[in-house]
């Protein structure tokens, strides 16, 4: 009988079980409400936005003109 070593999660998969994991923390019964599908959609999202304003920030306030006018 041969034993396998079980191959390590994909990154999509331990992401999703990190959002059950903090699902599962949420405090007042929130954790019925939540969907550990939606904490990864509000995660990406929030991260999305985040990389947006930086880098309109940095366009806008001529930081790229600077350089690539060189």
């Amino acid at each position: 009988m041969s034993v396998e070593p079980e191959a390590s999660p994909r990154p999509v998969e331990r992401f999703h079980r990190l959002c059950e994991l903090v699902v599962a923390r949420l405090p007042f019964g929130l954790d019925s409400i939540v969907a550990p599908t939606f904490l990864g959609f509000v995660v990406i999202n929030s991260f999305t936005f985040g990389v947006d304003l930086v880098l309109l920030t940095l366009l806008q306030g001529g930081w790229a003109s600077r350089f690539l006018s060189r």
